[in-house]
């Protein structure tokens, strides 16, 4: 995904995500490298597809999450989540 993720595309990444869990049997992973800011709407579609994947003992992996937004996560404790696995980017100096 690219661009900000604000609460009028939440409803939008929320069916994206269903669809995708639906024909998917196991993990559903997100790669979130282009994303600079989402809302707290965006993290609870995230935080609650974790835990819908969850009671089938699936995950939704998060890849290269912005630092400041892991910490976002973090902050809201949702760090530990049932089924929501976090990856954050990797920065490099040039």
């Amino acid at each position: 995904m690219r661009g900000e993720l604000n609460h009028c595309a939440a409803p939008d990444l929320r069916t994206a995500l269903s669809d995708v869990t639906q024909v998917t049997a196991g993990d559903v992973h997100i790669d979130l490298a282009g994303v600079p800011h989402l809302s707290l709407d965006i993290a609870r579609v995230l935080a609650t597809t974790a835990i819908e994947l969850s009671t089938d003992q699936r995950q939704l992996v998060v890849h290269q999450l912005a630092p400041h937004l892991v910490d976002m996560i973090r902050l809201l404790g949702w760090e530990q989540t049932p089924g929501l696995q976090v990856h954050e980017k990797s920065w490099r100096l040039r």
